[in-house]
């Protein structure tokens, strides 16, 4: 069940940024060849590729250059789920000055090597945070910009950074390489070609459609106005013949002179008879409405009481009773730092919560039919409240995160309340 609750999250990769760009060579030096001397060659031309587990190649970069440290590229667009490893590879161009003379072809070598799991990385906050590391990727994605958990990081004051992962170094004209291959024409051309006919298509099926809606509603509007017509007919001859019969027994009260029976027959004992034989039965009726919902109510604790862990505190079902608790963030925090493997208790309190969550709307929807003031999204361990809200425990665990965890559990616990009040 974790296992495909995580495959549910993708991740998009919009671009990345190379920070520290720079070749490493070891150097003899002049004591002797056994000790060498690290090499620091900055402002190289470099791309990076991109590699799945299985080494097959799915993207590779154009070639850029910067004055500055970091080397920003194109956007990748890159799509793919929370559980996919890439190997993502930094190659540099070697200067001509460092290879032997006489070699006039351009030499690469791989600067970097780094095997990346989208589900674990770390977001990197750009106001107060540097990069201490060569080659260091940063990605910036939809939900934030992240890099590597091995890549080092160092706070610092926002007045000294001016820049997430920049040295504070005076700034120059960055010449981006755009690159624009023949393979990326002819997709694009058929890409556009594509958009064209399924444009034309969807045009000529919207016309025929809309022939067939407005010929249809004229028939309709027809028969509707025919039926309408019928009905009134019918309801004025049962009026007509209602009438009659009233003014026939009338007629024959008024020859007898028995006008007094007709107000009199309104006090009939039969008529006290069936207002308490009705009474009775809408009694009945609402007993019955109360068992069935009550019996749903127990099916739903017994289906949730095996599902939900009683140690969060979300749910009490002792003596076969239902009691609805309210999230207690700080109790969950508490936890997860007390527990041996908080990562893995994070995600039991994450698919907790969402089952916790569809307790909650299967209640309000089948079984006592009541209206919640927030909306409320089943997505197993990454459920959401009002379609904006987190209910789940993120685990880049950033304080933007967890406050939009903390407002979701705030409108989720008013809905609690709601139910509960039904419930007693």
């Amino acid at each position: 069940m974790t296992g495909y609750l995580l495959q549910r999250r993708l991740r998009h990769l919009q671009c990345i940024t190379v920070v520290n760009a720079a070749l490493l060579l070891l150097r003899p030096n002049l004591e002797g060849p056994e000790n060498k001397t690290l090499e620091v060659i900055r402002c190289v031309p470099c791309f990076y590729t991109l590699e799945t587990a299985k080494g097959q190649l799915v993207y590779v970069s154009e070639v850029q250059s910067s004055v500055l440290n970091n080397v920003p590229f194109n956007e990748v667009r890159f799509t793919g789920d929370s559980t996919m490893h890439l190997t993502l590879k930094v190659i540099a161009r070697v200067p001509n000055e460092t290879l032997q003379d006489g070699c006039n072809e351009t030499v690469w070598a791989v600067a970097a090597t780094y095997h990346v799991d989208l589900n674990h990385l770390v977001e990197v906050e750009l106001d107060v945070m540097s990069v201490q590391d060569y080659n260091a990727p940063i990605m910036k994605m939809t939900d934030g910009t992240f890099t590597l958990r091995s890549v080092k990081t160092q706070r610092t004051s926002p007045l000294i950074m001016g820049n997430a992962y920049t040295n504070p170094v005076k700034a120059s004209p960055i010449n981006i390489v755009k690159s624009f291959s023949y393979n990326q024409m002819l997709k694009l051309n058929k890409i556009l070609e594509y958009r064209d006919n399924v444009y034309g298509e969807r045009s000529t099926i919207s016309q025929r459609l809309e022939e067939n809606i407005n010929r249809h509603r004229r028939h309709s509007r027809i028969h509707l106005s025919k039926e309408r017509a019928f009905n009134s007919i019918r309801e004025l001859e049962n009026s007509l013949d209602i009438k009659q019969r009233r003014l026939r027994e009338l007629s024959r009260l008024l020859s007898a002179n028995e006008i007094s029976k007709v107000d009199s027959s309104f006090e009939d004992p039969i008529w006290h008879d069936q207002y308490a034989t009705l009474y009775s039965n809408l009694i009945q009726t609402r007993a019955r409405l109360f068992n069935l919902r009550k019996r749903k109510i127990h099916q739903i604790v017994t289906v949730f009481g095996s599902l939900i862990n009683l140690k969060f505190g979300l749910i009490d079902c002792r003596n076969n009773q239902l009691k609805l608790n309210t999230v207690d963030f700080g109790l969950l925090m508490e936890v997860i730092m007390s527990s041996p493997s908080p990562e893995a208790c994070r995600m039991e309190i994450n698919i907790a919560l969402g089952y916790y969550l569809l307790l909650v709307s299967l209640l309000s929807s089948t079984a006592l039919a009541v209206d919640l003031p927030h909306i409320l999204f089943y997505c197993g361990s990454n459920s959401v409240v009002d379609c904006k809200y987190p209910f789940y425990i993120s685990d880049a665990q950033s304080q933007k995160q967890m406050k939009k965890f903390q407002d979701g559990v705030l409108s989720f616990n008013v809905n609690v309340l709601q139910i509960r009040q039904f419930l007693d």
